[in-house]
């Protein structure tokens, strides 16, 4: 049972037009196919951009040093030992193989350079303008992207693509926190941030799953990408702005979307007495413009912000950096996802379980350093030379990335605690974009041996784990 003297003016409005109701479960259902499609695609780099080894007779030469032997030829002598290439960006336009493998990564590290800038532009747009035209701007930047990105023509314009898609997708879904943190109250508002993150695990599973059945990548660009997030643009008529927002625009326009709620919802409608008698106590805030330089206003918030930014950049390469590493180790990349995203769904639930329980700064240390020593064991395991340890490396990555996953929906909690509400918003914007730029160097991981690829994303986990223990704790 929730209780009035504990809600603020808007949520006490809320209860008396619904706040669990149809018009919640709306907006929720249109969030969660987006952050399915946000799954799908962002997680889908590995097999748009698919490549396969070269294959050599024993005569010509030994497997550990084929694709050695093949790149010391002419491009003509490649395409005799990979008479079936797959059908991905790795070789449309050129074959970006042997030296050329960084135009490949670069082209990757475009769609985080997108959600970085994203992030820095269109929180300050959502705080300040409204989250609902902020979301809006999003998903139409990513239906630029995903059209310019399936008519490519050379890898530059598919670069392009890359960048608006992770700055609209990555941005939009971000703002859909903020829409349910002001929208609806109580256990289900947490149940509906856990279930967001199951259904983005759920579409980095059917990645795999799809990859494996349209290996085309143009295809499955129109026909799992750009017609769902056109489709989805028809959601917005289902948002409302948010109420604070609305007050801002003066109290007929705040009765009026509440009154549009109290209809969906079957309520009463409100009066203009109502929202008078509920606001009357409601003092505004004084700074109607605020920004990234409100995170380093009070001394208080500057090592707050320091050391949330470096867990926040660390978390992210570690996560993206093993997705690039999922051809490398365990058994296919098809296997690897799938059953990683399994992990990550189970991970979701797990992490439902243990929000209302645990210490946030205590568990948010063990988490990373559990992987830290998780990715030195798999670093340990890919120095073995005899022995096929393809299954104890696929157990140790599942292990690592359950703990990252139950981590990161943990520590998206511990992060709105730690800031005041006015600036919830623009702190979640700015880790994402210190996140995002760190995940802009995650395609590059690759390129490294995997042993030391492993070694170096394990020190990121460790001292990312040191600069937890300099927050303070929120729970209890």
């Amino acid at each position: 049972m929730i209780k009035s003297p504990d809600l603020n003016p808007f949520q006490a409005l809320l209860l008396r037009v619904g706040h669990a109701n149809k018009f919640q479960y709306q907006i929720y259902a249109v969030f969660a196919l987006k952050w399915l499609i946000a799954g799908l695609f962002l997680m889908s780099l590995n097999f748009l951009f698919l490549t396969e080894e070269f294959t050599c007779t024993e005569e010509e030469a030994p497997k550990d040093f084929c694709k050695e032997w093949v790149c010391q030829h002419r491009e003509e002598f490649w395409k005799l030992h990979l008479k079936n290439p797959p059908r991905s960006l790795a070789y449309e336009f050129e074959w970006y193989v042997c030296g050329r493998e960084w135009v490949v990564s670069l082209t990757q590290s475009m769609m985080y350079l997108g959600s970085f800038t994203g992030y820095v532009t269109l929180p300050f747009i959502a705080d300040n303008f409204g989250r609902k035209r902020s979301e809006m701007i999003s998903w139409l930047i990513a239906v630029f992207g995903i059209v310019t990105l399936s008519t490519s023509m050379s890898m530059a314009q598919a670069g392009i693509g890359l960048f608006f898609c992770g700055m609209g997708i990555n941005t939009a879904i971000n703002l859909h926190y903020t829409f349910l943190k002001e929208f609806v109250i109580g256990h289900t508002k947490e149940i509906m941030i856990i279930t967001l993150q199951i259904m983005f695990s759920l579409g980095v599973l059917l990645t795999a799953l799809l990859a494996m059945y349209v290996p085309n990548w143009r295809i499955a660009c129109v026909a799992f990408f750009a017609i769902p997030i056109v489709l989805l643009l028809y959601g917005y008529v289902y948002i409302e702005e948010t109420p604070e927002f609305n007050l801002s625009k003066g109290y007929n326009v705040l009765l009026e979307s509440m009154n549009r709620i109290a209809t969906t919802n079957e309520r009463p409608l409100l009066t203009m007495e109502d929202i008078e008698e509920e606001l009357k106590n409601y003092t505004a805030p004084e700074e109607s413009r605020l920004g990234v330089w409100s995170l380093f206003r009070y001394k208080s918030l500057r090592l707050t912000t320091y050391c949330c930014g470096f867990v926040h950049m660390a978390v992210e390469f570690i996560y993206d950096g093993t997705l690039f590493n999922l051809n490398r180790v365990g058994l296919s990349v098809y296997t690897n996802q799938m059953v990683v995203a399994a992990a990550e769904m189970v991970a979701s639930l797990y992490c439902n379980f243990v929000v209302p329980r645990l210490k946030r700064k205590s568990y948010t240390i063990i988490c990373l350093s559990l992987v830290g020593v998780l990715l030195l064991l798999t670093a340990f395991i890919g120095t073995l030379k005899e022995g096929n340890y393809a299954i104890a490396e696929l157990g140790v990555m599942i292990a690592m990335r359950f703990m990252l996953s139950s981590l990161w929906g943990f520590y998206f909690v511990y992060l709105t605690e730690l800031y005041p509400c006015e600036i919830t918003t623009i702190s979640i914007g700015y880790m994402n974009a210190v996140g995002a730029l760190a995940a802009t160097a995650s395609p590059y991981i690759k390129l490294a041996a995997k042993s030391w690829s492993m070694v170096i994303m394990a020190g990121m986990s460790f001292v990312a784990a040191g600069h937890v223990a300099c927050l303070r704790e929120t729970k209890g």
